[in-house]
């Protein structure tokens, strides 16, 4: 999707809506958190903007509904994360820096107890 333009040419802004997979597996003995594997659907909204200098900016947010330990979909099961990013060409060729942030909070009610966990991820990657 997206946005109408603003002014005569294209929209520097562009609106993406986004679905895929989410898994989450944690090596550890005898289910030591109460569980090893968490998976859903994750659906993502970001918003892309086009800077000067063929550089990039990226702000989204994404909600995964988890199954609980029942096999079963709940709303209280979720991970949720925020983020920005920024990409910039670094050669003629092709090659890029960009700079990621993602804040996220994971919540999964089992029987006896609720686990939560809250992470923040910073990634510096080079395209070549």
């Amino acid at each position: 999707f997206r946005l109408p333009p603003c002014h005569s040419g294209p929209s520097p802004l562009r609106l993406a809506l986004l679905a895929g997979p989410y898994v989450v597996h944690m090596m550890v003995e005898d289910d030591a958190f109460g569980y090893k594997t968490v998976a859903g659907p994750q659906f993502s909204v970001a918003l892309h903007r086009a800077l000067p200098n063929k550089a990039a900016g990226l702000m989204f947010f994404r909600f995964a509904p988890l199954f609980d330990h029942t096999g079963q979909f709940a709303i209280a099961n979720r991970s949720m994360g925020t983020g920005i990013a920024y990409t910039t060409p670094t050669t003629e060729i092709g090659s890029a820096l960009s700079i990621n942030l993602e804040f996220e909070f994971i919540s999964i009610p089992l029987p006896t107890t609720i686990q939560a966990s809250s992470s923040a991820t910073l990634a510096l990657g080079l395209t070549l």
